[in-house]
């Protein structure tokens, strides 16, 4: 599925910290120059980028949620870059000194294979001690949090199911449906997506592996990560 179901609800639904996780990373910011943020969604993030006087190119597979970050550049007077793209076939065209992919881009990177080159692609296309960073749902919450739930939203304008399950170990399938309130009753729009979670050692090999000296902590409290943390957040630097 793509994120189109969601896009113009997306702000709403999705109560993310950007303000803490903005903070928790801006240390390890290069001092100015091009950024990439993959897998933007509606931009907020990007915006943030833009404000701390980077150029920023914001990526994504949906083009509706693409269209809703123009949307919200534009009200900002921010000029951003919109480029569509699947993050497992993603092509890096220039150098950047630092990309970025926040509220589990990464989790749609369908296996350990596409993520070893995705790391490679990035590598390469940052520029000297440049800087990936990036957060990710963990295995564990997975396992513990995710699976067999079923979460609901009701607001004035619509209603929202939306119900997870384990398909296999790390692979979380989630099946969406959106009942839009209309004069005479509701319309409903129904999609179905998939993410795919890695061990924390494993996103750290893989990382280094391609030439990264690579940082954890927690991505909610952005303090020391432990064994059951939901969030992993990630600083790499290119060597």
């Amino acid at each position: 599925m793509s994120y189109d179901l969601l896009s113009e609800r997306y702000d709403e639904l999705v109560r993310f910290d950007y303000d803490g996780l903005f903070a928790a990373i801006k240390p390890s910011f290069p001092p100015s120059g091009a950024a990439l943020d993959l897998c933007s969604g509606t931009g907020t993030f990007a915006l943030k980028l833009s404000e701390a006087g980077f150029k920023v190119t914001c990526v994504d597979n949906s083009p509706k949620m693409l269209t809703e970050a123009a949307k919200k550049a534009r009200a900002a007077r921010r000029q951003l870059l919109f480029l569509q793209s699947d993050v497992n076939s993603l092509k890096i065209y220039g150098k950047y000194s630092l990309i970025t992919s926040t509220c589990d881009g990464f989790n749609y990177v369908k296996s350990e294979e596409n993520l070893k080159k995705l790391f490679g692609k990035i590598h390469d296309a940052l520029t000297e001690n440049g800087v990936l960073a990036f957060d990710v749902s963990t295995l564990y919450k997975a396992e513990n949090v995710l699976s067999g739930q079923t979460f609901f939203e009701d607001t004035p304008t619509y209603t929202l199911f939306w119900t997870a399950r384990k398909i296999e170990d790390g692979k979380i399938g989630t099946d969406v449906s959106v009942f839009k309130k209309e004069r005479d009753g509701y319309t409903r729009e129904d999609g179905f997506f998939v993410q795919y979670f890695y061990r924390n050692e494993t996103y750290k090999r893989l990382l280094e592996q391609q030439g990264f000296d690579v940082k954890f902590s927690d991505g909610e409290t952005y303090g020391d990560l432990n064994e059951k943390s939901n969030r992993l957040l990630v600083v790499a630097r290119k060597k």
